[in-house]
């Protein structure tokens, strides 16, 4: 892995913290409905309001239509009355009303622009077809309204063409309606809309907070458990079962647990069986050398000739070479000893667990005649050939660390690394050494070389 992608950024980290993200979605979750409420609430009010506005605003020109044929105001527009209700009407909805007769001809403009003009749009040709029309027009902030102005025939003016009780169209009122009062009332809605949005706003962000450290609890617990079992506190199964994610965590954990405990308890057996084994050789050694004591006036050559036989002997049993022949196979078989794919020595063969010097005899032709004892020694020594060294160099090893004194002002407690019952021990027993350090119970070879790091720099800071 380059350098460059070992590089950590805080700022990705914290954003894959579950915590966030559960406070993110509940936040979203409860601020998205309020947002879409406000915009349907505001929207919703708009489109009512409008509504309403042209439907006042056709009710009232329907009537001040009727009183248009009433009057006859079409063929003469000079009625104070009907001009009177024209100049009302405009300035209740602060808009302009336009009258245009069955020639498109405006007969009365309120605001006194377009009288006598000729008029042609798609809204007056549909109502003069008898249909009402009505635009609202959001961007300049007016709405536009078509009504007809309808005469039924009566029995006088009845024709073959138009018999009596037939409405026909005479003309039309335009009005133009401005909606500044919606605006500002829509206005005035958005900005308390908007403070009880705001309010709910913190409620949610507060909530989401409070959920969240709620819905994570039981991540911490799982994660203070591990931690309790690292520092060494317990060795017992964990158990959070408040969701089935944690339940899944914790038994694959629990699962780890139980292998390491069993890989633990393995390798202890293994160190008490290699200790016990360890042992064997030198207790037969002692035995031997008990026995050359117990004779009396041994001469000193007797002993060389014995430590001799056996170096020989070793020498000798490392040095001779045996092949893969169905001798050797057979052999093999019979002691339930994994057969050979090449050729190996007397000496590797006798450090196989189910094989022995003496096993070997039939393989080995040119064996000298040894006695006894010191054909055990031979196979006793190439046995464990390897673990007498390993104890050695430990041996060695002890020596030293004996030899590095702690110092008496020593304080554990400022030591970064330390495991907190390694810690607790170490200030309760205050080894004199490191051999003494490393002999207390609850002090694993990890806290040692944390302390002999530490004594180091403590060192070269002196």
């Amino acid at each position: 892995m380059s350098e460059k992608s070992k590089i950590s950024f805080p700022g990705l980290k914290i954003g894959r913290s579950l915590k966030l993200r559960l406070f993110i979605i509940i936040f979203l979750v409860g601020i998205i409905p309020c947002t879409i409420i406000y915009q349907v609430i505001l929207s919703n009010y708009e489109d009512r309001a409008v509504k309403v506005r042209i439907s006042d605003v056709q009710n009232q020109l329907k009537v001040i239509a009727d009183h248009l044929i009433t009057y006859n105001y079409l063929p003469d527009s000079s009625s104070e009355v009907i001009n009177a209700e024209l100049e009302q009407l405009s300035n209740l909805y602060n808009g302009r009303v336009m009258i245009i007769n069955g020639s498109l001809k405006i007969v009365k403009d309120t605001y006194g622009l377009s009288e006598g003009k000729t008029i042609v749009s798609e809204e007056v040709i549909k109502c003069f077809k008898g249909s009402n029309t009505a635009n609202y027009d959001r961007v300049n902030g007016f709405i536009e309204i078509t009504v007809p102005i309808m005469e039924t025939i009566s029995e006088q003016n009845a024709t073959p063409e138009q018999p009596e009780g037939t409405e026909v169209v005479r003309g039309v009122m335009l009005t133009s309606v401005s909606i500044d009062s919606i605006a500002m009332t829509l206005s005035i809605l958005s900005r308390k809309a908007l403070i009880i949005e705001i309010i709910m706003a913190l409620c949610i962000l507060a909530l989401a907070i409070i959920l969240a450290k709620i819905l994570i609890r039981p991540f911490d617990r799982v994660s203070g458990a591990i931690s309790e079992v690292q520092e060494g506190y317990t060795n017992e199964t964990i158990s959070v079962p408040d969701y089935i994610e944690t339940e899944h965590i914790v038994d694959a954990f629990n699962s780890l647990l139980q292998r390491i405990n069993a890989l633990d308890e393995t390798r202890q057996d293994f160190v008490a069986n290699v200790s016990h084994e360890l042992k064997t050789p030198i207790t037969s050694m002692k035995v031997l050398a008990d026995s050359l004591i117990a004779q009396e006036d041994v001469p000193v050559e007797l002993y060389r000739e014995f430590m001799v036989d056996i170096a020989e002997e070793i020498e000798r049993v490392k040095s001779v070479n045996i092949g893969t022949g169905a001798q050797v196979q057979a052999l093999m078989q019979q002691y339930g000893s994994t057969e050979l794919k090449t050729g190996a020595t007397l000496a590797e063969l006798i450090k196989r667990p189910e094989l022995s010097y003496q096993a070997l005899a039939p393989l080995d032709t040119h064996r000298p005649q040894l006695r006894e004892d010191i054909a055990e020694q031979v196979n006793i020594n190439l046995k464990y050939e390897g673990y007498i060294e390993r104890q050695l160099r430990q041996v060695e090893h002890f020596k030293k660390l004996e030899k590095r004194i702690i110092p008496e002002t020593m304080d554990y407690t400022a030591i970064n690394g330390l495991r907190v019952e390694a810690m607790q021990k170490l200030e309760k027993f205050r080894p004199h050494s490191i051999g003494q350090a490393s002999r207390i119970s609850g002090v694993s070879p990890a806290d040692i070389s944390v302390l002999l790091v530490y004594m180091e720099q403590f060192r070269r800071r002196k």
